[in-house]
């Protein structure tokens, strides 16, 4: 998440295999339920919200191609227009929760994590 630059990461953009095969996460609970090989990719819209998306592949498949990867990143404009209209749906909802608060005669405000004001009727 410290990366700065847009786009997928697989797993060894991180870590060498040697790593990844004795690391517990994978060992005690990716490879037993299947799973095993990651691609992820941390989008920044302007609001300043963290969008993570993560790709999950089972083991038995191996890991990301760098061609996957770049078919992945092809659709990074595509998932960020997605995560930032989820961002705004999300205001919205927050917006409507303290409007009928206020319909109620209630005071409501609606925080963000850390508590930062998101949403507040009169």
């Amino acid at each position: 998440m410290r990366i700065r630059e847009h786009g997928f990461f697989s797993d060894f953009d991180f870590f060498p295999f040697e790593q990844i095969r004795q690391d517990p996460f994978y060992q005690e609970f990716l490879y037993p339920r299947g799973g095993g090989w990651v691609a992820a990719n941390c989008i920044r819209p302007p609001t300043g919200e963290l969008i993570s998306v993560n790709i999950e592949r089972a083991y038995s498949r191996g890991p990301f191609e760098p061609e996957t990867i770049e078919f992945l990143n092809r659709l990074d404009p595509h998932l960020a227009r997605a995560g930032l209209l989820a961002i705004r749906l999300g205001l919205q909802r927050a917006h409507a929760a303290a409007d009928v608060l206020q319909m109620l005669g209630l005071p409501g405000a609606v925080l963000r994590q850390g508590g930062r004001l998101m949403a507040a009727n009169a």
